[in-house]
């Protein structure tokens, strides 16, 4: 994603910070009563972007 970022706005003038939370900030747990939670994982797995003025 990071990449695809770059190359689409290499020539905008935009700035962007890219910041990684999946480690520190999940949205659903990994892990349920001491198992593997796919479907919590699978959330995890995602890409935010937000645009400030």
């Amino acid at each position: 994603m990071r990449d695809a970022l770059s190359a689409a706005l290499a020539d905008s003038g935009i700035t962007y910070e890219i910041n990684g939370f999946g480690e520190t900030r999940p949205v659903a747990p990994n892990t349920v009563d001491g198992k593997d939670n796919p479907k919590g994982r699978a959330s995890n797995r995602r890409v935010e972007i937000r645009f400030d003025k």
